[in-house]
């Protein structure tokens, strides 16, 4: 009885690693970075991150909802962008005091300041 019970709480140890290191894998990303938008009526943190080889900004708004998009990273002029990859024309930059800025065809439309 005592033999069964030590193997079924191995099996129950070795099942929990498992599931632990799965969603460890699954949510393996890195951050690129974060920050808060106070643009009044609509705030939001703002997060750029890279998961499973893509890039992706997410913004939790203070009304409780998200928004994930994916993004493409490049290099032009020195400067590191990261264009919306569904629309072209939006674009962000991280500039040198580390603001995140968004940018599309017409020119600037907002920064966002790093979280602390």
């Amino acid at each position: 009885m005592i033999k069964l019970l030590r193997i079924q709480t191995v099996i129950v140890v070795i099942t929990l690693f498992l599931a632990l290191h799965n969603y460890a894998i699954a949510d393996n990303r890195e951050t690129i970075g974060r920050w808060i938008d106070d643009t009044p009526n609509i705030g939001s943190t703002i997060e750029i991150y890279k998961q499973k080889g893509k890039f992706n900004i997410s913004y939790h708004f203070k009304d409780g909802s998200d928004l994930t998009e994916e993004l493409e990273k490049k290099i032009n002029k020195g400067k590191t962008i990261y264009r919306k990859r569904d629309r072209p024309t939006d674009y962000y930059v991280i500039s040198k005091d580390k603001n995140l800025e968004s940018w599309d065809n017409l020119g600037f439309i907002f920064h966002a300041r790093p979280m602390q």
